[in-house]
């Protein structure tokens, strides 16, 4: 069996500003240390402008391979494909190194076979799609699909990442991805027997801790069903939990009926793991102290260059933070209003 530990992170407006600032090498270390940390197998982006999907891909592979002390092959690969709106792409990085690899129609699974992958509206029977856009039922972003087979039971497998459309029609496109034909089947007769969604759904799941399934109709387990995006303007508090707005981000999981298990995930507070803070532990005032993963490449950031620091009420001074409040300022001004999800699942 193989075990996929899938990441997916909405990197908020990912385009030549972040590059080009003088903390964009500090950002691709920051992303790297993440991936490095869950030791993902594969990694779903979204909100990645198209001009640097390309080099993004082969700079935060150069990282994670320098955090790993990998030199030589280098295990990752990636497929990047424009989402169709607002100049974003979708990305998915891949090893090659674990147990699956990119499956293609033409050519057995191999390393460096570039796997089917595209943009996914049609249903089973070949009949199109039409995901919404923000007010109308047709015009929005499709899903992204990348297809892999595993190298020890040739199991079919497909990866999904879908960044909804915001919106009165959101929850339409959302009803409509159990029905694309990259989570059941790769054509007439070559069927899938797993498929992992990832997304940033913009549809807040957790108003009533509803399962997703509820409303996504996909006969699968969600990964978690924690909050995921930040507040913009939250209240000051030493609990990093009241930080949170919405369940806006998710990995559903389907598995074969024999043989597969949908793991439960987790969110990766970036506020805490990017501190040197005291986290209050059960029952209160108890508290000790942690140092997050995070916190040494966010000491590394240039806080003169983070953005939008005319807008905060106490500008950053230092890094890394100490208290939730410059956690909040620092995870949602320089890295993203997203949290990212990690989950592994058994194939």
């Amino acid at each position: 069996m193989a075990f996929i530990t899938t990441l997916h992170w909405n990197l908020e407006d990912y385009g030549p500003t972040k590059w080009g600032d003088a903390n964009n090498h500090q950002f691709v270390q920051y992303i790297a240390t993440v991936v490095n940390h869950v030791n993902a197998d594969i990694f779903t982006m979204v909100e990645v402008k198209n001009s640097i999907a390309p080099n993004l891909i082969h700079s935060l592979a150069a990282e994670i391979n320098t955090l790993q002390g990998i030199i030589a092959p280098n295990p990752w690969r990636g497929v990047a494909l424009h989402s169709g709106k607002n100049n974003e792409a979708y990305i998915v990085m891949y090893r090659t190194d674990r147990k699956f690899l990119p499956y293609s129609l033409t050519y057995a699974p191999g390393a460096y076979v570039i796997p089917e992958f595209g943009l996914c509206d049609r249903r089973v029977n070949g009949t199109q799609i039409k995901f919404p856009s923000p007010d109308t039922p047709a015009g929005g972003r499709k899903p992204f699909y990348v297809i892999f087979q595993t190298t020890d039971t040739n199991k079919i497998f497909s990866v999904l990442s879908y960044h909804a459309m915001y919106g009165s029609k959101t929850q339409l496109g959302l009803h409509y991805l159990p029905h694309c034909k990259c989570v059941t089947q790769l054509d007439a007769v070559t069927p899938i027997v797993a498929s992992l969604l990832a997304g940033d759904f913009n549809v807040d799941f957790n108003d009533n801790h509803a399962d997703y399934t509820s409303i996504i109709a996909l006969p699968s387990h969600a990964a978690t069903n924690e909050d995921t995006s930040l507040k913009n303007h939250p209240i000051s508090s030493n609990n990093p939990l009241t930080f949170r707005a919405n369940a806006y981000d998710n990995i559903f999981q389907k598995v074969p009926a024999a043989g597969g298990i949908a793991n439960p995930g987790q969110v990766i507070d970036l506020m805490v793991e990017s501190s040197l803070v005291l986290v209050p532990q059960p029952p209160p005032p108890a508290a000790q102290p942690r140092t997050g993963y995070l916190s040494a490449v966010a000491g590394s950031f240039n806080v003169a260059d983070i953005p939008n620091q005319a807008q905060l009420v106490n500008p950053l001074v230092n890094l890394p933070p100490n208290d939730m409040d410059t956690a909040w300022a620092f995870v949602r001004n320089a890295i993203s209003n997203h949290y990212p999800v990690v989950v592994t699942t058994t194939i």
